[in-house]
């Protein structure tokens, strides 16, 4: 167990992204918590809110979103993770967040991924996994070509759109 302390979800209540989300959004803290030495940080695309999921983690992403219902604060580092190389030297991070963003990435997941391997020691994404969106029909397939295999994988159904965690572990 780690000394980290989290986002809970009273914090975000009421802000219409969040509902239905909470139930990976947990199970990522919950595998965060697992994790030994992490100290530093770095989440991408950390919603309407700008912030982490994780307290006083550094935050990445393409737009600062305006202070909702008084909850939230500023990114850290405003860049695009499609743009290649980020600004951060090699294993700056223990570990690197992104959840629900790589889908987002159009072409480019595979050389985001490689930038977050290159910047953490951990990885850590939640994905849509085969949902009815047109969209969002995403599967291992595209996980395997995009990131490789991953350390562990866990599937949390939230009702709507199934979500595929997955997790890396680079500190070999």
């Amino acid at each position: 167990m780690n000394g980290l302390s989290f986002i809970s979800p009273q914090e975000l209540k009421g802000i219409p992204y969040y509902k239905g989300r909470w139930a990976y959004i947990s199970r990522v803290i919950a595998r965060i918590a697992l994790l030994e030495g992490i100290e530093r940080v770095l989440e991408l695309g950390p919603g309407p809110v700008n912030r982490s999921i994780v307290s006083g983690a550094d935050t990445m992403g393409i737009r600062n979103f305006p202070p909702l219902k008084g909850k939230g604060g500023h990114l850290t580092f405003l860049h695009d993770a499609t743009c290649t190389p980020w600004p951060f030297p090699d294993k700056s991070y223990d570990l690197f967040i992104a959840l629900q963003v790589f889908e987002h990435l159009g072409t480019r997941q595979r050389e985001a991924f490689a930038e977050a391997r290159r910047v953490a020691r951990h990885v850590i994404l939640s994905m849509p996994y085969q949902c009815r969106s047109e969209n969002h029909r995403l599967n291992h397939t595209h996980y395997l070509k995009w990131f490789g295999l991953p350390t562990a994988v866990e599937m949390v159904d939230n009702g709507k759109c199934p979500k595929a965690i997955l997790y890396f572990n680079f500190s070999q």
